[in-house]
């Protein structure tokens, strides 16, 4: 278990990192473009400083989730301690497929570096915001790379279908995390029509996150059916055992998100009432939205002891494993 926990902390760290990472600056690129135009130029500004405040965060908890991770794969693949095993990192970054991977993952992180600190003296730079986006797609792309799916090779299916299921779980989980934590409480300090602006932003938001659920559906299920592959490897496995808790929590927040989508955001669309009906109704939809990321939390820490755990379709074969280029 203190092995789980060693192992999978990284992994934790950086799966939230990138999630935020990404969710934050799909926001900037598809949510907020649009909605900070319709604002006063200084309300705008002070939105996106704010959400590039939190961008900084993530940045930050990559960095330092690339250098964990990086520490702990050393020791898990040359079955040594972590404090044994960081004489062989330069053997790892240099001689295995794992470091190769790694390699590319870091240069994705400067970029991200850069673009952040060039980011925050002009927060109304569009390309660079996407320049962003496109590197931490690479590095969702070296996460797919140096885990379960990459077993079946480089630039399988496998591997391309986890790749674009972690994608588009950060588009949505990202996004409503940075939505709960810094954008609805943001919009709400501003002195204009904030129930316009947060139904704007739900709205853009809402369509965004439908696109992201079909795909996480679709490559869930690809993902169970390659991973798990039948009913005993399900219900007779660890893995098995946090794929139910995953389907459990995954079918809490559909509901939440459906009830978002269909219910409380015409609601405060077709709000027309007292500013303080709206108020009340805008912190519904703020607390459903906290809910919905507090859910998304809870799925990346089973995503997390999921990467550390055999494959349930490989649990009954004695010698599996997932680590490329063993080193000793």
């Amino acid at each position: 278990m203190l092995y789980k926990f060693v192992h999978g902390a990284p992994s934790l760290l950086d799966l939230l990192a990138l999630a935020v990472c990404i969710g934050s600056l799909t926001c900037r690129v598809w949510v907020l473009r649009i909605v900070s135009n319709d604002m006063d130029e200084r309300d705008g500004l002070l939105l996106l400083n704010d959400l590039w405040r939190l961008l900084g965060v993530s940045v930050a908890m990559l960095v330092l989730s690339s250098v964990a991770i990086l520490v702990a794969r050393t020791a898990e693949m040359s079955g040594l301690s972590i404090g044994e095993g960081l004489a062989a990192v330069p053997r790892v970054v240099f001689n295995t497929h794992f470091g190769r991977v790694w390699m590319i993952r870091v240069a994705a992180v400067a970029v991200l570096c850069a673009g952040w600190l060039k980011g925050r003296r002009d927060l109304s730079n569009h390309r660079l915001s996407i320049l962003m986006l496109i590197a931490s797609a690479v590095i969702a792309a070296t996460r797919s790379a140096s885990g379960h799916a990459a077993d079946s090779g480089d630039f399988s299916l496998n591997e391309i279908m986890d790749w674009l299921h972690l994608m588009a779980a950060s588009v949505w989980g990202g996004g409503l995390i940075a939505l709960s934590l810094v954008v609805f409480s943001s919009v709400f300090r501003l002195p204009g029509d904030r129930r316009k602006y947060i139904a704007d932003i739900a709205v853009r938001f809402s369509g965004l996150a439908g696109v992201a659920l079909f795909i996480v559906l679709i490559t869930a299920a690809y993902q169970g059916w390659t991973e798990v592959g039948s009913f005993r490897a399900l219900v007779g496995t660890a893995y098995g055992k946090i794929i139910m808790v995953k389907i459990m929590l995954a079918a809490a927040l559909v509901t939440l998100a459906a009830s978002n989508r269909f219910l409380s955001i015409p609601r405060l669309v077709g709000l027309t009432g007292p500013r303080d009906e709206n108020d009340r109704t805008i912190l519904r939809l703020v607390c459903k939205v906290r809910a919905e990321a507090l859910i998304i939390a809870a799925l990346l820490v089973c995503t997390a002891l999921l990467i550390h755990n055999t494959p349930a379709k490989h649990s009954f074969h004695a010698g599996y494993g997932h680590v490329h280029g063993v080193v000793k």
